[in-house]
């Protein structure tokens, strides 16, 4: 049998002189360039500072007051369906939870149930009901609608805007256009000095809500942004009592010909205003809330 022993050493010499040389050889080193910072979406948002320069931004990865980035608890509150003279204290009550952002529905058809008679006053005064919120330190979504849902009768339509003839709600027709106008006409004579720009509350508008018909969002859209609007939108819910109609209970039923899936009593609308131990519930969940909310970076 012929040796290989000859062979192996040869091998092993040669393996040892490279392994000497590498040995010698500076270390490799591998640049790898930072990658290109990835394209930056900018949100044209209008006025975003108010006068006593605070300001209110958004990019895509969150809400920003002042630079620093905010994820704000958002709470809702229904100013007609509470009694005026308790919204200061309510309005404490979720402050004192932890809420950074009251949010609350315009019901057309609790201002103007009957067609052209409008009516701001008492617990449908949205205009003080915002400045109060404002005045302890809440900023607010306004929820214009005007479909809103919200468990209301016609989910926010007035009755006679569905008995008249010639147009169709939730469409593009003129007919229901120009009433839309007039509506958004009239909640912005209410918000008049208390947007953000302004130096006041409201930070956000939202345009109908849980909507799912034959007219896109984008009408309503086109008809808010044609009036000089310039504040994005957001969605909460809560709940609270029914202001007195004058021809109906105001709730929704399924004898209505919209937001027909339930029959709720005459007033109440989740017994928040009325129950003592909704109210204890109510109370608990938002000191729970209040002690394990935290800040973590985005």
């Amino acid at each position: 049998m012929k040796s290989q022993l000859p062979g192996a050493i040869m091998i092993f010499a040669i393996t040892a002189a490279t392994a000497s040389r590498a040995a010698c050889a500076p270390p490799l080193t591998i640049t790898i360039a930072p990658p290109e910072a990835p394209p930056f979406e900018s949100y044209q948002l209008g006025t975003t500072a108010r006068p006593d320069g605070t300001e209110l931004a958004v990019d895509p990865r969150s809400l920003l007051l002042n630079g620093e980035r905010w994820m704000p608890a958002m709470g809702e509150m229904h100013y007609t369906r509470s009694p005026e003279n308790e919204w200061r204290e309510e309005l404490l009550k979720i402050k004192a939870g932890g809420i950074d952002i009251v949010a609350t529905y315009v019901f057309w058809i609790h201002h103007e149930e009957v067609e052209g008679q409008w009516d701001w006053s008492g617990r449908r005064n949205l205009r003080e009901f915002v400045r109060l919120a404002g005045e302890v330190g809440l900023k607010v979504v306004v929820r214009c609608g005007p479909w809103c849902h919200g468990e209301v009768r016609n989910g926010g339509l007035p009755d006679w805007t569905l008995n008249l003839g010639g147009w169709r709600v939730f469409s593009q027709e003129a007919g229901f256009l120009d009433r839309v106008r007039v509506l958004y006409g009239r909640i912005a004579q209410q918000l008049a000095g208390q947007l953000w720009k302004d130096g006041g509350s409201v930070i956000g508008i939202q345009l109908d809500n849980e909507y799912d018909g034959p007219a896109d969002i984008e009408t309503p859209v086109l008809i808010k942004l044609g009036s000089g609007s310039t504040l994005p939108g957001y969605d909460m819910y809560q709940g609270g009592m029914n202001p007195d109609g004058k021809l109906t209970t105001l709730m929704e039923a399924q004898a209505t010909a919209q937001t027909n899936w339930n029959d709720l009593p005459v007033k109440n609308y989740d017994s928040m205003s009325d129950c003592p131990v909704t109210r204890r519930k109510f109370s608990a969940a938002i000191c729970a809330f209040r002690s394990c909310r935290c800040s973590a970076p985005l």
